[in-house]
This record gives structure tokens, sequence and C-alpha cells, in this order.
């Protein structure tokens, strides 16, 4: 009789659960010149200006749960810089590995790896 409790327990919480559908993780590294770019805010703004956020661990590192699939902008800041990227989002991980490169002007840009 205990095994049916259980198992009804777990049914009965399962159905009170809320499912995340349709959600995605944008993850990857972020370098500059070759390295880690450490403790950067990653954020990512989806369809309807939602904007979700992380950031870099010591290896550049970072991951996001994104709720909305479909066009999405990254936006790295790190120091004064703020520069940003048009990417897409999808119900499966998806990994952009981005370089962030400082012009002489002090202007900077993201590109994928």
């Amino acid at each position: 009789m205990r095994p049916y409790l259980l198992l009804l327990s777990f049914v009965a919480l399962a159905s009170f659960t809320p499912a995340i559908v349709a959600a995605g993780e944008i993850r990857g590294t972020l370098t500059k010149d070759g390295k880690p770019v450490t403790d950067a805010a990653i954020e990512i703004t989806a369809a309807g200006n939602k904007a979700y956020s992380a950031k870099t661990d010591q290896y550049g590192s970072y991951q996001v749960l994104v709720l909305e699939k479909g066009k999405c902008n990254i936006t790295v800041v790190s120091g004064q810089q703020h520069c940003s990227l048009a990417v897409d989002s999808f119900d499966a991980s998806v990994r952009y590995d981005l370089i962030l490169e400082i012009a002489g002007n002090g202007n900077c840009a993201l590109r994928i790896r």
C-alpha cells in the first residue's frame, strides 16, 4: 500500500507544478583578446521586451534561461562598454561564444566566434 501512496503523492505534486513551456537556454563564453571576460553582465531582451540576465564567471562563461523563442538581443556590459548583438532563442539550448572587440576610438562590437 505504501508504494501506491507514494505514486499518488508524486502525481498530485506533478499536476500542481508549473511547467516551463518553450524555454531554451542561451549559453556560451565571452572573451576579449583571447582571454575570458569575468564579471560582465549579459542581458538578453526577448520578444515583448522581456529581459533576462546573468554574469560571466571566472572562465567568461554565462548561461541564461530564456522563456520565449525567436529573435533576441544580447547586450554585454563590461566596465564602461555596452555592446549588443542580435541572436535567436530556441526551445532547446543554443551556444553563442562571444568576442568583445574594442576599437581605438573606444567603440565596442560583439561578434560570434
